[in-house]
């Protein structure tokens, strides 16, 4: 749920999900019970429309690839 999100919200160093990246396991903490959480959420907006267009297309190749794996 949390790397979807992220990909709306193009929260780009949490998850490598839509980027070409490691990620940061710093974006993530462990509470005493064990529960995994998510902290540093970040938006970043595109505000130009080829870069939105690209970022849209995109995302939808990550929901085929997840529908669809090959």
């Amino acid at each position: 749920m949390v790397a979807a999100v992220d990909c709306v919200l193009n929260n780009w160093d949490r998850v490598p999900m839509a980027h070409n990246n490691e990620g940061n396991v710093d974006n993530w903490i462990i509470d005493a019970d064990g529960s995994v959480r998510p902290i540093d959420q970040g938006v970043s907006p595109i505000k130009m429309e080829q870069g939105r267009s690209k970022y849209v297309e995109l995302l939808r190749a990550v929901r085929q690839e997840l529908l669809n794996p090959q």
